[in-house]
């Protein structure tokens, strides 16, 4: 659900989402645009959708399809998400390990 109504998403052009703490709410970037969802939506919520989704740290979750590499504590993603780079937190690290090495 978006904030102006709804929109159908297919999983596989989801690349990551993020969280806006000034707007309080998540963003999901799809391959081209990033769309905001409505407020009220949690982390547990997106992480059930798929279980391709993995949190990588408090504020974003990235989908395992798009992972491409990880090095140290930052990963980065496939083309067309491939210019931005996610920083891993403790808390994530071994979760995001393991689903690198299952695709």
């Amino acid at each position: 659900t978006t904030i102006r109504g709804y929109q159908m998403i297919n999983i596989k052009d989801v690349g990551y989402f993020e969280y806006n703490p000034i707007k309080r709410l998540w963003n999901i970037a799809l391959k081209g645009k990033l769309v905001n969802i409505k407020r009220g939506i949690t982390s547990n919520d997106i992480l059930q959708l798929s279980n391709n989704f993995v949190q990588v740290n408090q504020h974003q979750i990235i989908n395992a399809e798009y992972l491409d590499t990880i090095e140290g504590k930052k990963c980065l993603l496939s083309a067309p998400f491939e210019n931005k780079p996610f920083v891993i937190s403790r808390k994530y690290q071994e979760n995001v390990e393991y689903h690198f090495f299952m695709i």
